[in-house]
């Protein structure tokens, strides 16, 4: 089975291009495909993003086998054209945007750094309020790697109250976490912390 290029998340949408994965909003993808798509008919349009829709599918059985072709057009073109429309791939949310699209943004950047980087979201103990658990590991050797169901220890652990976390910036590649003291980065080279104070 061919991998798939395009998917739904819990909220958002990956994108897989060349070898990177994006989590982008439901109304950027829309603005992606009639941007990088004019030229497929109306409906073909509305059923790439029924597609993805939460709670929609497209209507045909035609329309799902030509999906793979116009997922594979669509992040050719994405390929091409990324200097005019990467800032759809971009993300910035606060307040009660975060709880909701939290775990697709954080799942979005561990798809791209695969066995250095986990997350967990559960309920505090002894509480209703919810706790992010970050953990940074070092790359797997080879080793690690044809032993994949070895428990490994982290690198970095953290563990932040959700309510502590005030925006949410950037892309599934690169994110800044603005917390109530310190800002949080997520980048390709780890995790890295600094206070504001």
């Amino acid at each position: 089975m061919a991998e798939l290029l395009v998917h739904k998340m819990h909220r958002m949408i990956a994108l897989h291009v060349g070898g990177e994965v994006f989590a982008v909003f439901q109304n950027a993808f829309s603005e992606l495909v009639d941007t990088l798509l004019p030229d497929l008919d109306k409906m073909a349009r509305i059923s790439l993003k029924l597609a993805v829709s939460p709670i929609l599918s497209p209507s045909t059985g035609e329309e799902v086998k030509a999906l793979p072709a116009h997922h594979a057009l669509l992040i050719s073109r994405l390929q091409r054209r990324m200097a005019d429309v990467g800032q759809l791939l971009t993300f910035s949310i606060t307040g009660e945007d975060i709880p909701a699209y939290l775990a697709d943004i954080l799942e979005g950047y561990r798809d791209n750094h695969i066995g250095e980087f986990d997350f967990a979201l559960d309920e505090h103990h002894g509480s209703d309020s919810a706790v992010l658990t970050l953990k940074v590991y070092d790359s797997p050797g080879l080793f690690q790697k044809k032993l994949s169901n070895t428990e490994r220890d982290p690198r970095r652990r953290l563990v932040i109250p959700i309510s502590d976390i005030k925006s949410v910036v950037g892309t599934s590649l690169r994110l800044k976490l603005q917390l109530s003291d310190s800002v949080l980065w997520l980048t390709g080279d780890g995790l890295s912390r600094r206070d504001d104070g």
